[in-house]
């Protein structure tokens, strides 16, 4: 449906951030047939037949298609050869261009800014004690220092630079590991992300809830990233919330 010059950073397939993906299916109207990619880094996309696609998630100053200027969060008609571009990353990480087949009854469907549909991200990633939270010598620790983002950082998991957080002990029996699981090796910790592995050998002293994993996933490299430790009945609080607000958008889209 799309493909991109040679020199960008784009994944197939791909959702680190899974509220931006639910949102780009919610405004297509959940297809059977999409394409979509994860973009760290484009100049240039060109698509290859006629469908409506979305681009939502991190904020670019300008995106154009054949040079018109249009908005995020929005549902667009695109022919073959058309050209979309992009300039200047203002705000998150990650953004998303999903494409389906043409419906002329999605074109203009739109969701409106980030802030308008869904609640800001708090100053802190919110996380709950992991299984072995015990090993921590001094859990305080780890919400009074804040980290950085390593360029290191891929798909699998964000790599976490700061002061050295001690263990009791630095490996386990290699167990099952979950998204946004908090996983403390020898040489700091790793946030592991939708594209991990399936069990690891690192104590898993936290995890973020699953809504704040979304927020983090838009922190560019570099950012300082602070933690806050909560309660199980919070973040199931705070997930149901979520769901609703996702109910909520297709409600108003449907009824547009």
């Amino acid at each position: 449906m799309f493909k991109f010059a040679n020199n960008s950073l784009v994944f197939d397939g791909g959702h680190t951030d899974e509220l931006s993906y639910q949102s780009c299916k919610i405004l297509l109207g959940f297809p059977t047939y999409f394409k979509v990619v994860e973009i760290i880094y484009a100049v240039e996309a060109i698509f290859t037949q006629h469908c409506i696609f979305t681009l939502v998630g991190a904020h670019y100053r300008d995106i154009t298609l054949n040079g018109f200027i249009i908005e995020q969060n929005r549902v667009y008609e695109a022919h073959n050869k058309d050209i979309l571009k992009f300039r200047q990353l203002e705000r998150g990480f990650r953004l998303y261009l999903m494409a389906s087949s043409f419906d002329q009854s999605r074109l203009g469907l739109f969701r409106g800014d980030f802030r308008q549909c869904f609640s800001p991200a708090s100053d802190k990633i919110r996380v709950l004690k992991g299984p072995e939270f015990n090993y921590l010598k001094e859990s305080q620790l780890f919400f009074e220092r804040p980290f950085k983002i390593s360029t290191n950082s891929d798909l699998s998991g964000i790599r976490l630079e700061g002061e050295k957080i001690e263990a009791r002990q630095y490996d386990i029996v290699s167990s099952i590991v979950d998204d946004g699981l908090i996983q403390l090796t020898c040489n700091g910790p790793i946030v592991l992300l939708r594209c991990r592995q399936v069990t690891g050998g690192y104590p898993r002293i936290f995890s973020i809830i699953k809504t704040d994993l979304d927020f983090l996933a838009q922190y560019p490299m570099g950012s300082v990233v602070h933690f806050e430790l909560i309660e199980l009945a919070e973040a199931k609080l705070l997930l149901l919330q979520r769901e609703q607000e996702l109910k909520n958008m297709i409600s108003r889209l449907e009824s547009k």
